[in-house]
């Protein structure tokens, strides 16, 4: 073994002289392949293109080169139209940057592989870039929130099995960009991104097999809210807003779910619709509206209780939030309860008695009511008498003028022809005035005193036989 050592490495050797030429060939290759990888300083790379935009693909060389083109896929092809160098690229003179601008993209047209190429001349080879590919941007779903894979725009809190909600957009170029919102401010969440499996190829994908570099297209976008380990914590409720962002979309696209806190019965409350009272009269024959309302969620459902009285067991007496009752009495209750309450004794409302007036309470308040009406027609009555006794009393008191014509027959009745004299005349009339009578006694008696009775028996009297008589002589 050692003898061979020797043997390789003598100069005079033939095998010396094979062994270096085997060593310059190596070093040449080397050296041709370093200088090659060295040329592109900065390689096209994939991007994803909305239809109709524009792409730029990067091609930055290591040193100046005076020719420089683009392959499509694979094929040569003359700049124009759609397809120029970026600005500052190839502008006629030695040139470092040879990037490529591709106006209008079409997604049938444009996306395909895509090489920079470096032009050989006698003394160098014509050197290919990696393979570019421009990807059709690909609009995702909208934002979908579920719970267990169903869509939900509302839940109840706290959930009784899963706790975990998904947020999804599906089937986009690139993933769409997901974010959570309680009540309008960030919240954490879990962000993935699923390749679509299964897909149909796009166009361009065949290219991109031949180049040795698949890729999928379509993605999946997810994000996870946990309800429980977040610590939410719901007095009220809540909204919970998925927000999805992407290139193709000219906005933010959002989806919310409500999501309301769930509590037990806590509050009941009965009462007779047209009363404030607890404890109500009323006749045999009468309806009467029981209602009741209580405060929980989910809704609670309604039983009212019944029972003669205080000493009895409470019975179920009928489902529902009103109940009517004729001709019942005794004392009644609403029990209200709903899921939340399984596990403790529902809460009742304030009980309410019912007293069914019987036929002879209801007579005696016949009785009683046709007392009071004869009570007051009696009052009536006498107030009536009172007053007319008043005003006959003053027609009889009323005083006389002195010198009236009652006065003259009774003095002629009398025999009686002296007449006053001047002064006895001026004290009765000063008499007069000083009674307050002002010539109105006709209108107070009712009718002229000439025509009294007293003034017509005296006619009479003279009128008789034995006064014609007595008057002759």
């Amino acid at each position: 073994m050692f003898d061979l050592l020797i043997a390789m490495f003598d100069v005079k050797s033939p095998s010396f002289g094979a062994l270096l030429t085997f060593a310059i060939v190596l070093t040449w290759a080397d050296v041709s392949v370093q200088q090659q990888a060295n040329v592109f300083e900065e390689q096209p790379q994939n991007a994803t293109v909305r239809e109709g935009d524009s792409a730029i693909l990067t091609c930055v060389l290591s040193r100046n080169v005076r020719n420089c083109a683009w392959q499509r896929d694979g094929a040569n092809f003359e700049m124009g139209g759609r397809y120029n160098y970026a600005p500052g690229a190839n502008d006629g003179r030695d040139t470092r940057n040879c990037s490529i601008l591709i106006s209008q993209f079409n997604r049938v047209l444009d996306g395909v592989a895509w090489q920079c190429v470096i032009l050989g001349s006698s003394d160098t080879k014509t050197q290919t870039s990696n393979a570019a590919f421009l990807i059709p941007l690909v609009q995702p779903s909208d934002p979908t929130i579920l719970l267990n894979r169903n869509s939900v725009s509302q839940l109840s809190y706290p959930l009784r099995v899963a706790t975990v909600l998904s947020c999804v957009s599906r089937r986009g170029n690139p993933a769409a960009e997901l974010s959570w919102e309680l009540d309008g401010q960030p919240t954490r969440g879990v962000y993935s991104v699923h390749p679509v499996q299964n897909s149909q190829p796009q166009q361009g994908q065949q290219q991109q097999q031949q180049f040795g570099q698949v890729e999928n297209p379509l993605y999946d976008a997810v994000l996870e809210f946990d309800l429980a380990n977040e610590g939410v914590k719901l007095e009220r409720t809540k909204q919970l807003k998925c927000v999805a962002r992407h290139p193709s979309f000219r906005s933010p696209v959002s989806m919310a779910v409500f999501i309301v806190r769930d509590y037990p019965t806590k509050r009941v409350d009965a009462y007779v619709e047209g009363s404030n009272d607890s404890t109500l009269e009323v006749e045999s024959d009468r309806m009467v509206t029981l209602s009741c309302l209580a405060d929980g969620r989910p809704t609670p459902t309604y039983q009212w209780q019944y029972r003669a009285d205080s000493s009895a067991e409470w019975k179920e007496y009928q489902q529902g939030q009103n109940v009517s009752v004729v001709g019942l009495g005794g004392q009644f209750r609403c029990v209200a309860s709903n899921q939340l309450n399984a596990l403790a004794e529902p809460p009742s409302a304030q009980e309410i008695v019912l007293k069914v007036k019987t036929a002879v309470e209801e007579s005696n308040f016949g009785i009683v009511v046709a007392i009071v009406i004869a009570i007051i027609a009696a009052i009536v009555i006498l107030l009536l008498i009172v007053l007319f006794l008043y005003r006959r009393k003053s027609w009889i008191f009323a005083p006389k003028p002195i010198g009236s014509d009652v006065d003259k027959d009774a003095e002629a009745a009398n025999g009686d022809t002296d007449k006053p004299d001047e002064k006895t005349a001026l004290s009765q009339e000063s008499q007069y005035e000083n009674v307050g009578v002002n010539g109105k006694d006709e209108e107070m008696n009712g009718k002229k005193l000439g025509d009294s009775p007293i003034k017509e028996s005296d006619e009479k009297e003279a009128a008789s036989p034995e006064n014609k008589v007595e008057n002759s002589r």
